[in-house]
């Protein structure tokens, strides 16, 4: 198993529960995989990322002395020391978190049937399900991340984007009339099933150099094409062109 097979959604494993909780992880690292299982299929799989809560903090040395679980928030909040150690912090970024803070609040609506909701803690399955960031902080993010050396060089970027680490289009969703996009897409409802919730995608251009990232406070929107994000943006870019 290497970082690159969790990065890239073809570690293997199967999705158990899907909420990155240890007990979930649990269950992935106990089943095991075969060598046929490994790297072979593309299979999006929130756990993959969630395992990373667990790894990087003991790799690092960052494991606190009094966890008892590794469940438990103790070894979260050592996870988001070391992500603002390495990323947030160079990059000028100090209100990240896994959950929302009251001085971020907003509401999350279900445009289908007009339900709304309030934003969650998700520190104790963090890893797979974002960070709490300023619109203002996600643009500083992105600039850092995509074009300039601050944080990575474009030797690295390039190969993010060759072996599609981080970016889910290893389908056909992702050839449109124009070209060919990496993109990776985001949805959660908080609370129940039909409750609020958010919407979001990062979509790039390689050949024409165009990137743009979009987040929608609202799921289940009636048309199709606005209740996908990844949807709307490819459909804007085709349309640019005409």
């Amino acid at each position: 198993m290497t970082f690159r097979n969790l990065l890239n959604h073809r570690s293997g494993f199967p999705e158990i529960g899907g909420k990155g909780y240890y007990s979930h992880l649990q269950q992935l690292v106990e089943g095991g995989l075969t060598e046929a299982d490994r790297g072979k299929t593309f299979n999006y799989n929130n756990e993959n990322y969630s395992l990373f809560r667990i790894l990087l903090p003991i790799l690092s040395g960052l494991q606190p002395h009094n966890v008892t679980s590794f469940d438990s928030i103790p070894l979260a909040w050592a996870y988001m020391q070391l992500v603002h150690e390495l990323l947030f912090t160079p990059m000028g970024i100090d209100q990240a978190y896994c959950k929302q803070l009251s001085n971020q609040f907003i509401e999350y609506f279900n445009c289908a049937n007009g339900n709304r909701a309030s934003g969650s803690d998700h520190t104790a399955h963090c890893g797979a399900y974002g960070w709490n960031l300023s619109a203002y902080d996600l643009s500083v993010f992105m600039a850092h991340l995509r074009y300039n050396n601050d944080i990575f060089d474009g030797e690295i970027r390039a190969t993010m984007d060759s072996n599609f680490l981080g970016w889910e289009n290893e389908h056909s969703s992702a050839n449109g009339e124009h070209g060919t996009c990496l993109f990776h897409s985001g949805q959660f409802h908080y609370g129940e099933s039909d409750a609020g919730g958010l919407r979001t995608c990062i979509m790039k251009y390689p050949a024409n150099e165009v990137e743009v990232v979009l987040v929608m406070n609202c799921v289940d929107h009636p048309h199709p094409n606005i209740a996908s994000p990844r949807k709307l943006l490819k459909i804007i870019y085709d349309q640019s062109w005409e």
